[in-house]
């Protein structure tokens, strides 16, 4: 029997493919040591006798699979052809005794029993199909295969217990190798080199090289993601000891140099990088069971509503940071795109003095107002503003505080869709997709012109023609709720189409698209699953 190996986890990637009846694994490097280090296509079928039983290690799942996989060749080689088997999402946690998994393997004749191919996209069926096929599948899927020796050939050569690695694999076409979930994490890889240093800072790709509290929030949540924990652990202790500000439990948006001198640039606080960076301590509290986590996000959440959120006509609303207050004139500065409905439902759990009920509401009441109006223009073509204002009787105004045109569409806004359609993910609020259908402005540019432009004023015209691949990733959240065929085009044609091998999409010098995309794809693909609900 082969040898059980001590693995890091973070090598090892799993893919979910919609409901839990459409469901794939892929086992990045799996069988790294024994077929030329390759990506293997996985499947099981319910019917197997195992899957609702037993909770593994997945390295050691696929190592014992294989093993009894040659084992059964050597016995029965007409039933067993060059494809390699086999995991089911139903298997949930991790084996700690090894010994126990192969006495419920052994003996189970219907383990066995499938044939040259087997693929599985309902649980309730083996499909038998040819190889042209699963290569197909394999292509409109962005499915990886690995084809084995063959049985009568190298395959009865290979000893186990020796670990030898083997030749002549066949792939797919290069760009789809990996499934979306080994390419969230090899550009998670290509992001931390290129972006985040040995001490958890991230420097973003201006050209004086600064760090935002935007950038540590964002690789906060992709480090959970990715269950990164010495990154995660990093960038947290980075942020805390370099952001912080002296009177309260915030974040400084900007560090950097000024008058030759590093440090903290400009004490303002961004309300999104704040919640952020919150909701992401929630997730690690659940995920990786540490009550510190939690502890520090408390702090953070109670000072959020202390200094970033503010009462109009009543009600309370959250404000761009705590800078966002007018006092004269009681004028509030709002950026649409900060509004994170789906992480005030999780600070109502948690900060029980507070009501961040009311502040779901109030988003919604702000979003559409700051849509619907016409801010600047005689009409508006339901699209968020990358900035607004409101006053102390709730009315909304142009942002005048805020350099360039605040009223457009532009790189600000664009993350709007992405937070309303993962709360509509998450949460299913009716007003989640009302507000996202309402932008019908977005099919008709990609039905007419098969392209989105990255700036348009509020009534829906063009700025310039051109395109911007953090649009495409909002873009995508966009559709993966209204319309998936267009979400499928542009994932297809505007994404992978932009995809290297090395772990970027575009131009990896440009750190807003490499975050944007990230996020995007994730969602896209089922891989932003909400962590926090499903605590225990």
């Amino acid at each position: 029997m082969l040898t059980a190996k001590s693995i890091d986890q973070n090598n090892y990637d799993f893919l979910y493919y919609g409901e839990r009846d459409r469901a794939f694994f892929e086992a990045v490097d799996a069988l790294k040591n024994n077929y030329d280090g390759g990506k293997i296509l996985i499947t099981r079928s319910i019917s197997d006798v195992f899957v609702n039983s037993i909770d593994t290690d997945i390295f050691n799942l696929i190592q014992e699979s294989n093993y009894i996989y040659w084992q059964k060749t050597l016995e029965k080689p007409w039933l067993y052809a060059r494809y390699i088997v086999m995991f089911n999402p139903k298997i949930g946690g991790w084996a700690k005794e090894r010994d126990e998994i192969s006495k419920k393997w052994f003996g189970k004749e219907e383990i066995y029993a499938f044939y040259n191919v087997v693929l599985n996209n309902n649980r309730y069926t083996i499909l038998k199909i040819n190889e042209d096929k699963l290569r197909e599948y394999a292509w409109e899927n962005n499915l990886n295969i690995k084809e084995l020796p063959s049985i009568n050939t190298s395959l009865t050569n290979w000893q186990p217990d020796e670990q030898e690695r083997r030749i002549g694999i066949v792939q797919t076409n290069s760009i789809n190798d990996l499934t979306s979930k080994a390419i969230l994490s090899l550009s998670w890889k290509d992001y931390k080199k290129d972006y985040i240093t040995n001490q958890g800072r991230v420097v973003t790709s201006d050209i004086e090289r600064p760090t935002t509290s935007e950038g540590q929030s964002y690789a906060l949540l992709r480090a959970i993601y990715i269950n990164d924990k010495q990154t995660f652990d990093n960038v947290l202790l980075w942020t805390i000891n370099s952001l912080s500000l002296s009177d309260r439990n915030l974040f400084a948006w900007l560090y950097g140099y000024k008058n030759n001198n590093i440090g903290i640039v400009d004490k303002g606080t961004a309300t999104d990088a704040d919640q952020d960076i919150a909701l992401a301590l929630l997730f690690a509290s659940n995920k990786w069971h540490d009550s510190e986590y939690l502890d520090l996000a408390k702090l953070i959440i109670s000072d959020i509503w202390k200094y970033e959120t503010v009462e109009v006509n009543g009600k309370r609303f959250i404000v761009a940071g705590d800078w966002a207050s007018a006092k004269n004139n009681k004028i509030y500065t709002i950026n649409p795109s900060y509004l994170s409905p789906y992480t005030y439902r999780m600070f109502a759990e948690v900060d029980k003095e507070h009501d961040w009920d009311q502040i779901v509401n109030t988003s919604y009441e702000l979003l559409d107002k700051c849509t619907s109006l016409h801010i600047d223009s005689n009409t508006s073509a339901n699209i968020p503003p990358d900035w607004c204002a409101i006053d102390k009787n709730g009315n909304v105004l142009i942002a005048e505080n805020i350099n360039g045109k605040a009223s457009s569409y532009s790189y600000d806004a664009i993350r709007t869709l992405w937070r309303i359609a993962l709360d509509y993910t998450w949460y299913k609020d009716s007003r989640a997709l009302n507000y996202l259908q309402r932008m019908t402005i977005w099919p008709k540019e990609w039905t007419e012109k098969q392209k989105i432009y990255s700036t348009y004023t509020h009534d829906g015209k063009m700025v310039n023609n051109e395109e911007s691949l953090s649009h495409y990733g909002t873009q995508l959240a966009f559709f993966t709720i209204t319309d998936k065929k267009i979400a499928d085009e542009i994932y297809k044609k505007k994404i992978l189409s932009q995809w290297n091998k090395e772990g970027y999409w575009g131009d990896k010098n440009n750190y807003y698209d490499q975050n944007w995309v990230w996020f995007g794809t994730a969602l896209y693909t089922n891989n932003l699953s909400n962590l926090w609900v499903n605590k225990k």
